[in-house]
């Protein structure tokens, strides 16, 4: 700890308080005639929520035990707020903590605001942080106890918390109007891609190059021969890779016959009325008559040095989902020549979406020739000069495609939902143009968010920088005329052996 002003003292938490507790056992229930029970969920930014703190059932001998006060600083010691404080400003009616809360009362002489605050610094987080093991899974009531903490006069430690209040006020206000931009901004990217793809977006673009559009009938033929066209060269590929296998003595995983196309129709009205209304020469189309949708697999037992560790890339979700952008070059997991039987393999160039778990829908195309597990499915078939306007479609679709209710716990797509999805398709010209606004759109948005993302850690720094002054002695000047810290804590420590001596029986004078 820093050198402090000659009126502080530094000390333990343990000095400063009553009896740290630990919170009462039993089970919340709405129904109970008891106090409240306060738990971690019923604190939402700081403050308790006591409409929403159930009830519990206890004697009434051990009420007395567990009873919150206003000016209470409850501590979570286990779970994911282990270590963090809240402040209890107000009990509306009698209450109790539940067991995985340490309960600290403060002594008379010392403002609860301040050693709360001290609570929130690095100071105390870096104390928390040491204790052997490092942060624990399960900060005890001897731990809290010992963390060193300095204490100013009474007069200084409520100067002290007015400035750091007035000056989180301020902060705050900055904060607030940060998140309120971030907001903004997801919305604009709503709106942005929702846009592109009923047409809006293009609006002004169209009327000036009408030369470069299609009518459906001819965007529908040319669709028709790049399937075609692809088709048939996929089908020379594979006559050629068949025979390499086959002359090889039929090593490594059988190539695979390519599947002809099912001829191309756009959607009718009946299964798209739903949908918003498309520009003239646009037309709805399903998915699965543009590409054809495949699920990756999993070579079987998982982590087996048969099919693993090998130098062939195996992409699983979180390979998707981590980095940002829309392209993917790196891999987290190999595999070896065994495991392509068991699994599916791509060359670059390839849109992939994960199709399972809680980030289902993330769309990447793939620049390197990879494997993939059953979390991913594959568009193939599709043109590197499609990848990118079907990229963005897809992550207009993210939310949408987290909604749907497949009765499953575990939320999954399967490639029938993927191949049915309908997907407005226009000539390839307005494709490319919308892919270059979208691009240079959400690019502007990404680097705004970012530097909204910075502000944000600019403010969380600025605090720690106030709290660092504040408990150093250097926020607010010192009075002399303030009962100093020394004789504050001799006073408690008086009080409390006062308070632990014995009463003496009375003297009989008979």
């Amino acid at each position: 700890m820093t050198e402090l002003p000659a009126s502080w003292c530094a000390t333990d938490v343990a000095a400063i308080s009553g009896p740290l507790r630990y919170g009462y056992t039993a089970s919340a229930d709405i129904n109970a005639d008891g106090p409240k029970m306060l738990r971690i969920s019923d604190i939402q930014d700081g403050q308790v929520q006591w409409a929403n703190v159930p009830r519990c059932e206890i004697e009434r001998a051990k009420l007395s035990n567990y009873l919150l006060s206003p000016g209470d600083i409850v501590f979570a010691r286990t779970g994911g707020t282990v270590g963090k404080s809240f402040l209890i400003r107000d009990v509306p009616e009698d209450a109790v903590f539940a067991s995985y809360l340490i309960q600290v009362s403060v002594e008379i002489g010392i403002d609860p605001r301040f050693p709360y605050w001290f609570f929130q610094s690095l100071n105390y987080w870096e104390q928390i942080s040491l204790k052997k093991g490092g942060l624990q899974g399960n900060v005890n009531a001897k731990t809290l106890g010992s963390i060193a903490i300095p204490i100013p006069p009474l007069n200084e430690q409520r100067r002290i918390v007015e400035k750091i209040e007035a000056m989180f006020e301020r902060i705050d206000k900055g904060v607030e109007n940060l998140r309120a931009a971030r907001t903004t901004l997801a919305l604009y990217r709503q709106s942005l891609l929702k846009s592109a793809f009923d047409g809006r977006l293009t609006e002004s673009w169209r009327a000036k190059n009408a030369d470069k559009l299609e009518d459906p009938k001819t965007l529908l033929a040319r669709i028709q021969k790049e399937r075609d066209d692809r088709y048939k060269a996929a089908l020379i590929d594979w006559q050629t890779a068949f025979t390499n296998w086959r002359d090889g003595g039929e090593k490594g995983k059988k190539p695979a016959k390519p599947k002809r196309p099912a001829d191309v129709i756009s959607s009718d009205a009946a299964h798209t009325k739903d949908l918003p209304a498309l520009p003239m020469g646009w037309i709805y189309i399903k998915i699965g008559m543009l590409c054809e949708v495949v699920r990756g697999g999993s070579p079987r037992p998982a982590g087996d040095k048969r099919y693993y560790d090998g130098e062939i890339p195996f992409l699983k979700v979180a390979d998707l989902t981590r980095p940002d952008g829309m392209y993917l070059y790196e891999h987290s997991y190999t595999i070896k020549e065994a495991g392509l039987k068991k699994t599916r393999q791509v060359m670059p160039d390839t849109l992939l979406i994960s199709n399972s778990g809680a980030t289902l829908g993330i769309p990447k195309i793939c620049k390197i020739k990879a494997t993939f597990n059953d979390g991913v499915a594959a568009f193939l078939g599709l043109s590197p000069e499609e990848n990118a306007f079907h990229y963005w479609f897809w992550v207009r679709m993210t939310r949408n495609l987290r909604l749907l209710n497949q009765g499953a716990a575990q939320p999954n797509l399967n490639t029938g939902i993927l191949a049915e999805t309908q997907i407005p398709i226009c000539s390839p010209a307005e494709q490319t143009e919308i892919t270059c606004i979208l691009d240079a759109r959400l690019d502007a948005a990404n680097k705004m968010e970012a530097e909204i993302d910075a502000a944000l850690a600019r403010a969380d720094a600025l605090r720690q920088s106030i709290l660092k002054r504040a408990f150093a002695g250097d926020l607010v000047p010192q009075d002399s005329t303030d009962e100093t810290a020394h004789t504050l804590l001799a006073r408690i420590k008086a009080e409390r052996a006062k308070a632990k001596k014995p009463l003496r029986k009375a003297r009989c004078t008979s």
